[in-house]
């Protein structure tokens, strides 16, 4: 037998086994499902979110510069981290700038590309996504040490729970079997830190268009680890849904939606080219969910919805999915993190610059 067959074998015997996991997952999960109103309990929804600057952080005349500020972070004493393009920045808990961690290469404690982190305690899980490696270092970036990690078809790094990397991986099916609109399972392993050990706890499901040569994502593929490690909060559909799965049990524990107006969807120019080339469907809507953020009981979406002089929507539920509120995060402003009361955005000046700003939230 040929390797070329084999592993094409292996590969659809890999697609049947993720299909079977799926199902059973399905199956049983039991889950309560909210079904929230259009409008939030909240008497002033749909008001712009009133902010209290209490530090800004421009890039002029400074070592770094902002461009895709994303993933910012608070340390255990206060202080920020930060993530851009091939920056990986820290900023006292005051919002000045001690140093970039960012060390370019394929050495040891080196990045190819892009990043993900999650801050333990002294120490700072980086995941290197090119490569998929993992090591740790201190805040001011000294390597302490280096994980082996046996999966190399880990494509995302949610956290660490209990000392286990939290770690998803999507598995396509093989190329002969990419016939349009499909459903991809993304599945959540917990990995133990010295790779001895891998487990999977769940299985999510999202949409994409495949063919043999192209592929574009349909839905949106949502997973976040919340701060106190025990849900997996996701949104995986391009319906207004948001799922909670119990990383303990391995299930769905919750799903809830709100009615939500949707927002039709704009074709530009790229993906009217890829429709023509490939036969792909046009997308008739927006996804209802573009992104997500946690805080310590609070679920923050952002919507589809973009008011041109109040900027982005942004809906609030509880941990238990009721909708508590809706607002609007300022136009030009996109959000970071949300620390109890206090608020972390990025501002786009009006000479294009950007700005990240440290808020108190009013009222």
């Amino acid at each position: 037998m040929k390797p070329k067959y084999l592993r094409i074998v292996w590969g659809e015997i890999l697609w049947v086994v993720a299909l079977v996991m799926l199902a059973s997952a399905a199956h049983l999960s039991e889950q309560q499902v909210t079904e929230n109103p259009e409008k939030p309990l909240a008497k002033n929804a749909g008001r712009v979110l009133e902010l209290k600057q209490i530090w800004r952080i421009s890039d002029e005349g400074t070592p770094f510069y902002f461009k895709y500020p994303l993933d910012l972070q608070i340390a255990a004493d206060g202080s920020i981290f930060l993530v851009d393009e091939e920056e990986f920045l820290h900023f006292t808990s005051d919002g000045k700038f001690i140093k970039n961690l960012y060390k370019k290469g394929e050495g040891p404690g080196e990045i190819t590309r892009g990043l993900t982190y999650f801050i333990l305690g002294q120490e700072l899980i980086i995941w290197d996504s090119m490569k998929r490696k993992a090591w740790s270092t201190d805040y001011d970036g000294n390597l302490l040490r280096e994980f082996e990690i046996p999966n190399t078809g880990y494509a995302g790094f949610l956290g660490i729970r209990k000392g286990d990397f939290v770690f998803a991986k999507t598995v396509n099916p093989p190329l002969a079997e990419r016939t349009g609109l499909m459903e991809i399972p993304r599945i959540v392993y917990l990995t133990s830190m010295d790779g001895k050990s891998e487990r999977q706890i769940f299985t999510f499901k999202f949409t994409t268009f495949s063919s043999p040569s192209a592929s574009r994502v349909w839905t949106p593929s949502i997973a976040l680890l919340s701060p106190d490690g025990k849900y997996l909060v996701g949104s995986h559909s391009s319906e207004y849904t948001i799922q909670i799965v119990d990383i303990e049990q391995g299930k769905t524990i919750r799903t809830f939606t709100r009615k939500y107006p949707r927002v039709k969807h704009l074709e530009n120019d790229f993906e009217r080219e890829f429709n023509k080339k490939f036969n792909a469907p046009t997308m008739e809507y927006e996804p209802d969910v573009r992104v997500m953020r946690l805080s310590a009981d609070r679920i923050w979406v952002g919507s589809s919805t973009t008011d041109p002089k109040k900027g982005d929507l942004w809906d609030v539920f509880s941990m238990d999915g009721k909708f508590l509120d809706s607002l609007y995060l300022g136009l030009g402003r996109r959000l970071l993190k949300v620390d109890a009361d206090t608020i972390f955005v990025t501002e786009k000046n009006p000479d294009e610059t950007i700005s990240i700003l440290k808020c108190k939230i009013i009222g």
